[in-house]
């Protein structure tokens, strides 16, 4: 293919894992590490925070947020820990390892079902993870009946999964049980990332996919695939639009360093406004570009696509997480639908 995605694999449970950025060291309790500049023109002592951190599309406006300098305006040295997996990302938090797990509720529902004592205390983005992307001349007569419609017509077909087993078919599973069909109404297909999913298609090995992004965008861009109805656009089954990104801390951890998590909230939503200032967009298409490793034009058509998928700040939404839990506890076998007032933690004042 034409373009680079971040390494991203998926595991049975896991819908997000995290590569591609240099690790580091620091104590867990984010001692000093220097002097940084505050709002109101003073100093600060600089936290260390050792964050997941991934070359993807959610995590665009921190990448931005740290090059404008906002993590040295708030005292924040975010120290990004390369994970491989969303296994290695959990196990990584769970021995003190990381600090910050950033992941979506696929990822951090089989955690509590452990009785880790984890709290979310913000989150960064706004609508689901996945999306469906269909082989351009595979038919669907029955898409004039919505996306149930087009379930019907995918039925027998052969759909492209990140892995067996993984949230990719889950969600797969979920579409079709939503439309009143059968969870096995297709073969499932590992396909792997968004480049050998595309591949996948462009060689008719598979009908359609769940895949993320940049792989929707990029399928559409370059004809192999259509995109019938949109999950994410909420043009698909409503139950399905939820807030699929968590960031996640030891309630230990949080109860006593509310100050560093604070100081990485501000720099993301810093990055967020930066991100949905009309006034930057060249700026913002260019770093994607360079980021995710696309085309100028590849760049832009992800952001136009996807730009509204960012919330206004990474301050928690009840309305917005709370229906993603009971996602997995419906479809994806949580034991409990969790909810913000279990596991919510405010850490800015």
């Amino acid at each position: 293919m034409r373009y680079r995605i971040p390494a991203v694999a998926a595991a049975a449970g896991a819908a997000l894992v995290l590569a591609a950025c240099s690790s580091g060291g620091s104590s867990s309790s984010g001692a000093a590490a220097g002097a940084g500049s505050n709002a109101g023109g003073g100093t600060t002592k600089t936290v260390n925070l050792k964050v997941a951190c991934a070359a993807t599309l959610q995590q665009l406006p921190f990448d931005i947020a740290k090059k404008n300098g906002d993590a040295t305006k708030a005292g924040l040295n975010p120290q990004c820990v390369q994970v491989q997996t969303g296994p290695a990302q959990s196990a990584a938090l769970l021995s003190g390892d990381l600090n910050v797990a950033i992941m979506t509720p696929a990822n951090l529902f089989p955690l509590l079902d452990k009785k880790q004592d984890l709290v979310i205390f913000a989150g960064g983005w706004s609508t689901n993870y996945w999306d469906i992307l269909v082989r351009k001349d595979v038919s669907l007569p029955d898409a004039s009946q919505g996306w149930q419609g087009v379930m019907k017509d995918l039925q027998g077909k052969r759909i492209g999964v990140v892995a067996r087993g993984g949230a990719a078919e889950g969600v797969a599973h979920a579409l079709f049980q939503q439309a009143g069909l059968p969870a096995d109404a297709a073969s499932y297909i590992p396909t792997g990332l968004p480049n050998t999913t595309l591949a996948a298609l462009q060689g008719k090995a598979i009908d359609a996919a769940i895949t993320f992004e940049p792989g929707v965008t990029l399928g559409v861009q370059q004809g192999i695939g259509t995109e019938p109805f949109s999950i994410q656009k909420g043009t698909g089954p409503k139950e399905m639009v939820f807030a699929d990104q968590v960031f996640v801390a030891s309630r230990k951890y949080a109860e006593k360093n509310k100050d560093s998590l604070c100081r990485l909230t501000k720099t993301w939503d810093a990055g967020l406004q930066y991100v949905q200032d009309s006034s930057n967009a060249s700026a913002v298409d260019a770093e994607a570009a360079s980021f995710l490793g696309l085309k100028p034009d590849q760049a832009k058509a992800l952001m136009d696509r996807n730009l509204s998928f960012f919330p206004k700040t990474s301050a928690l939404d009840a309305s917005t997480i709370d229906p993603s839990f009971a996602f997995q506890q419906k479809y994806g076998g949580a034991k409990k639908a969790y909810t913000l007032s279990d596991i919510g933690v405010q850490v800015c004042s």
